[in-house]
């Protein structure tokens, strides 16, 4: 018995050096769901600006870099007091969504 699980081991170790991971597993990210399609375009355009900064260093491409990056702090900002207004709203208008909310958050 200890014959054959001594050749097998050696025979798995060598096919999966050679083939590597079968499947990727790619971790999803949780959305948020109070950020509004401008802004995470402009999150877009604020990272690409910043990339271009990095790769040349002007103080012109830190500049437009610094424009964009005050924009979506502001527009951020913006969106979650739209989304907590809009909660608020919506438990004036049921109460019972605040004790379910807080049970469940009691379970984790």
């Amino acid at each position: 018995m200890s014959l054959l699980v001594e050749s097998y081991v050696p025979l798995v170790d060598m096919i999966q050096s050679t083939t590597g991971p079968l499947k990727k597993v790619q971790k999803h990210k949780k959305k948020n769901e109070w950020i509004t399609k401008t802004t995470v375009a402009e999150i877009k355009k604020k990272n690409a600006l910043w990339a271009e900064y990095r790769k040349f260093g002007s103080e012109r491409n830190y500049k437009a870099y610094k424009a964009v990056r005050n924009r979506v702090t502001k527009l951020i900002r913006n969106d979650k007091v739209k989304y907590q207004r809009q909660l608020a709203v919506g438990f004036r208008d049921n109460p019972k969504t605040i004790l379910w909310i807080h049970a469940a958050s009691a379970d984790n």
